[in-house]
């Protein structure tokens, strides 16, 4: 159950507008390192400590997005499902459309 609500801590990091409070979760979360589950260190050490900086953009600069679910909802009604998920890395979108630009016209 630590897990859980430690995941919970996370995701409140991201969970206001306000830069300090922001950083302020950010940091609380990293003085509890020595206590924290090895799952959450992980995912702290992989994910979250070398992009915090991207991650927190939106608090920021007012026109970035808190979240991609705009466009992920604007993608689910208009592509194939088997094309959805490229989208959401850049790699995947130019790998899509040089398939898509490889393929003949029907």
């Amino acid at each position: 159950m630590a897990v859980l609500r430690y995941l919970t801590e996370i995701n409140n990091i991201f969970r206001t507008f306000d830069e300090n409070e922001c950083f302020n979760r950010y940091e609380a979360i990293l003085d509890k390192s020595d206590k924290l589950p090895r799952i959450i260190i992980k995912i702290l050490v992989d994910k979250i400590i070398p992009n915090i900086e991207s991650l927190t953009q939106f608090t920021k600069d007012n026109f970035i997005l808190r979240t991609s679910n705009q466009a992920e909802q604007h993608y689910s009604k208009t592509q194939k499902s088997e094309t959805k998920a490229k989208f959401k890395t850049d790699k995947g979108l130019l790998e899509y459309l040089a398939l898509f630009m490889t393929k003949q016209p029907t």
